[in-house]
């Protein structure tokens, strides 16, 4: 069996979730606690060792349902891998066939965690990656300032299949952007509301 096939067969067996439930009952969760929570709040930020695998699945929602809603108009699930070089794997079917692609996210955070992070430096370090044609690097963009982008966050080669950046652009985590793929030329500019909130 060659190696494809193994890898195939590992990817078939994951469990894939809707991202829309999930987002939906997060955001359930998280109005639970916001009323008179401080928004510097590491728990309800979701920053603590004990909260990140909450918090990357999170993101691995927003993410795929960003990719779904604004790019391919089909319904993608995803599935958190951690076993894996990756983060999770997104799921999809084409009018042919079931595709999946493997997903590494990444963050550009809040000053308040490190302000020293730029997206250069994210953007820099990809090039450690084995070559990895299939892999889609997804930055989260949480900072406070407007996201720029244009000419120079567009990359001419790195060794992975697609680099996209998100984010919040709406104090209340409703109203969302996507963009890229950084490796297209131009890369798009995408906005879509959290599920359940139009």
């Amino acid at each position: 069996m060659s190696q494809d096939n193994i890898k195939l067969r590992q990817l078939r067996k994951l469990e894939y979730l809707k991202p829309e439930p999930v987002l939906q009952k997060l955001r359930m969760i998280e109005k639970q606690f916001a009323p008179g929570a401080d928004p510097n709040d590491k728990v309800l930020r979701l920053r603590t060792s004990k909260l990140k695998k909450p918090r990357e699945a999170r993101l691995a929602a927003i993410f795929t349902y960003a990719i779904q809603e604004c790019v391919l108009g089909v319904p993608v699930c995803f599935a958190p891998d951690e076993d894996s070089d990756y983060d999770c794997v997104l799921s999809w079917r084409s009018e042919t066939e079931l595709l999946f692609s493997p997903v590494q996210l990444k963050e550009l955070p809040p000053d308040d965690i490190n302000p020293k992070v730029s997206m250069k430096n994210i953007i820099d370090k990809l090039n450690k990656y084995p070559d990895s044609k299939d892999l889609i690097v997804a930055i989260h963009y949480n900072r406070q300032e407007r996201f720029e982008y244009g000419p120079r966050l567009r990359i001419e080669s790195a060794p992975v299949a697609q680099i996209w950046f998100f984010g919040g652009c709406s104090p209340d985590g409703n109203d969302w952007f996507l963009y890229g793929d950084l490796m297209e030329d131009p890369p798009s500019f995408y906005k879509f509301r959290y599920p359940g909130q139009d």
